[in-house]
């Protein structure tokens, strides 16, 4: 996205949404984890013991059990660490878009101190209507600019 001073602070990546859905998907992928590990445990706490379905002294379908147990473990892992990075990955951009907008509004506000100074200057000259009017319409423009400015201010990057 192309950041300049117009750019309404809405428009910036919103890290609140960012973090709901990134933690919504890893409790989605815990819960079906859970619920897979559960039923596994449940299962070898029926009997599903060592010595079941043993051939020439290899417990296949235990092992399978725990190897499964083990991939979910770690298939949650590799999400929590995915979920961590895109939180962090928004996270910084978010304060990059910020740092852009009040860097850019700034520069506004400079330009626009310029252009105010500048009138007064000719109005103290030449006090006409048209340069009156025309410092009021870049002192408005100023103070809207200000306004967010200060917005940008208070907010985290």
């Amino acid at each position: 996205m192309n950041i300049n001073c117009d750019t309404p602070i809405e428009n910036l990546l919103n890290l609140k949404a960012v973090k709901e859905l990134a933690n919504e998907y890893y409790n989605t992928i815990k819960k079906a984890i859970d619920e897979l590990t559960s039923i596994i445990s449940n299962e070898q706490n029926k009997g599903l013991s060592k010595e079941a379905f043993n051939i020439n002294g290899d417990n296949m379908i235990y092992e399978k059990a725990n190897a499964i147990n083990i991939n979910l473990s770690i298939i949650l892992l590799v999400a929590e660490v995915q979920k961590n990075n895109i939180i962090k990955t928004a996270t910084e951009k978010r304060g990059e878009e910020l740092t852009t907008l009040k860097k850019a509004v700034y520069n506004k506000l400079i330009e626009l101190s310029s252009e105010i100074s500048s009138l007064n200057m000719k109005k103290i000259v030449n006090n006409n209507q048209n340069i009156v009017t025309e410092l009021n319409q870049i002192t408005e423009i100023y103070k809207k600019y200000k306004k967010k400015y200060d917005q940008l201010l208070i907010m985290k990057e």
